[in-house]
């Protein structure tokens, strides 16, 4: 292939993965379209897509207490390493839980998450509430997608309540407490945000 093409052109499955064996990072893949995982939209300068500080920071306090919480259990966490496919598409959520053996097709591509969970950044959160979510929320076996804000202190959660109908719950206080019942445990929200000092 030659130039990697814009995130607005379409793309084989073929050439995504030519494409992907050739990227440092993950890029997700849409309907046939690409969106890199910091910049979907390509609407940052150049040189600044990559993940914040406040990114990082939160990504590891989560990925850490999850790890923590599920300890003993038959639930585990994986990073933005770990590729999902969903449908006709694939995507690297930032952490994902899933429980018993680690089901994965003939790609090496998750197949049965549990928990996805986002750390919303400027140029991906109108990407991870539509069509990642959109495709994300098709997986049978998803029972709970988390949107975590780096610039305020707010989760938003969607749970499953049955095969078509989600619950959306908010959560913008320290001690506000997400019960993720599908893997077992409770987390705080002072969990997340133990690391990042916000501006009053």
């Amino acid at each position: 292939m030659g130039a990697l093409p814009k995130w607005d052109e379409y793309v084989s499955e073929e050439e995504y993965f030519e494409i992907l064996e050739k990227s440092e990072q993950g890029i997700d893949w849409i309907d046939g379209r690409l969106y890199p995982r910091h910049d979907p939209y390509c609407l940052m300068p150049q040189g600044m897509a990559g993940a914040s500080d406040a990114h990082i920071d939160i990504t590891v306090d989560l990925t850490v207490s999850l790890a923590g919480h599920l300890c003993g259990s038959s639930c585990f966490v994986v990073n933005q390493d770990q590729k999902i496919k969903s449908g006709n598409s694939y995507s690297f959520p930032d952490i994902t839980i899933y429980c018993g053996q680690r089901e994965k097709d003939e790609q090496g591509n998750l197949t049965n998450p549990v928990v996805i969970i986002e750390v919303l950044s400027p140029g991906t959160e109108d990407y991870d509430r539509s069509k990642k979510w959109e495709k994300l929320r098709e997986l049978e076996t998803l029972q709970d997608y988390l949107l975590v804000s780096q610039n305020r202190l707010l989760v938003e959660h969607r749970h499953r309540r049955d095969a078509t109908h989600w619950d959306l719950i908010y959560y913008n206080r320290p001690d506000n407490h997400i019960a993720l019942e599908s893997v077992g445990i409770v987390l705080a929200v002072s969990e997340i945000y133990e690391r990042v000092r916000f501006d009053t």
